[in-house]
């Protein structure tokens, strides 16, 4: 008898252990955890030197969206002129005079109504063209600079303006990235210009701007844009916490949001074999965050980037590329 029961106490012991291990192999594995791998992303984006330094904010009560747009459907249209504008007549590009038209506006709202034309894991067409256009009126500068300096002056005014428009509204990376690069290319022309008139002066005004803003830049693209948004997972797995955790934190400055949920769009379909649990918890994620958004007064920019990674086909996960 006590040894029946003896018995029974082994078999009990080995089926609760077995059941145990079970319900233990069952569980999906946990995401990746918040290292700290990115702290740059959990930290507010402040240029270095204020854009005001070297040029005052435009004080006209319109919206530079409407001219912007209008440019960027040119551009779309027939982007072949805008190639050659420092070597053609002004005249002939007439979505740079659109350029200078926005820039004397106090305010731009042009991607946060519509944040899908910024964010998408394809071609971005009118952010190609924002980055066309401001190179476009740089270059139209550039061809007055010698014999009309003035005038070239207000070409690389108004390009500078839009670069500082991009960087301020900043739905996604790639508009923020667009307009550094946009506010750097002008601010080094604007020293060349102030060279010519021998105004050291502004001549160091404008190099310090220039060159501080591309070591941010350059610092931006490396520690924060390529760590959240890199697909290529070999690459990227060390900071998968921190991906999740930016994705997630309503603080965190929205660029780095929506790179953070693009990239959860990507664990949909791949992911390292340490980091195998994030392939089950990204769309719970995505899922939960398409739900905590409050429907009358949500971040258009992140309901954008949180459908974009629901929606990502395997097919386009492919051509995207993002092999371990």
């Amino acid at each position: 008898m006590f040894g029946n029961l003896q018995g029974w106490l082994i078999s009990t012991v080995m089926l609760l252990a077995a059941a145990g291990a079970l319900i233990y192999l069952g569980q999906p594995p946990k995401e990746s955890v918040w290292r700290n791998a990115v702290p740059l992303a959990f930290k507010p984006i402040a240029l270095p030197v204020s854009p005001e330094t070297v040029q005052p904010l435009p004080t006209e009560d319109c919206d530079a969206a409407e001219p912007y747009r209008q440019a960027i459907d040119l551009y779309i249209a027939d982007p072949k002129p805008y190639s050659a504008a420092a070597r053609a007549d002004v005249s002939t590009v007439p979505a740079v005079a659109l350029i200078l038209k926005g820039a004397t506006c106090s305010r731009m709202h042009l991607f946060d109504m519509n944040p899908k034309q910024a964010i998408s894991y394809g071609s971005k067409p009118w952010i190609d063209a924002v980055m066309a256009l401001g190179q476009a009126t740089d270059d139209a500068g550039l061809r007055l600079r010698k014999d009309h300096p003035e005038e070239a002056q207000r070409y690389y005014a108004a390009a500078f303006e839009l670069g500082r428009k991009l960087f301020e509204e900043r739905v996604s990376w790639d508009e923020a990235n667009k307009g550094l690069s946009i506010m750097s290319m002008s601010a080094e022309a604007m020293a060349k210009l102030a060279d010519m008139r021998h105004d050291g002066q502004h001549v160091d005004a404008f190099q310090k701007f220039a060159q501080q803003t591309n070591q941010y830049h350059t610092t931006l693209q490396e520690k924060v844009a390529s760590p959240l948004g890199n697909p290529v997972e070999g690459y990227a797995a060390p900071y998968a916490g921190d991906v999740f955790a930016a994705a997630k934190d309503v603080n965190v400055e929205r660029p780095w949001r929506v790179e953070a949920i693009l990239h959860l769009g990507h664990y949909r379909f791949n992911v390292t074999q340490s980091n195998r649990g994030d392939q089950v918890w990204a769309p719970r994620e995505l899922d939960s965050l398409d739900k905590s958004l409050n429907l009358k007064n949500q971040d258009l920019a992140i309901k954008a980037a949180v459908q974009a990674a629901q929606n990502l086909t395997l097919e386009q996960q492919r051509m995207i590329g993002g092999a371990l």
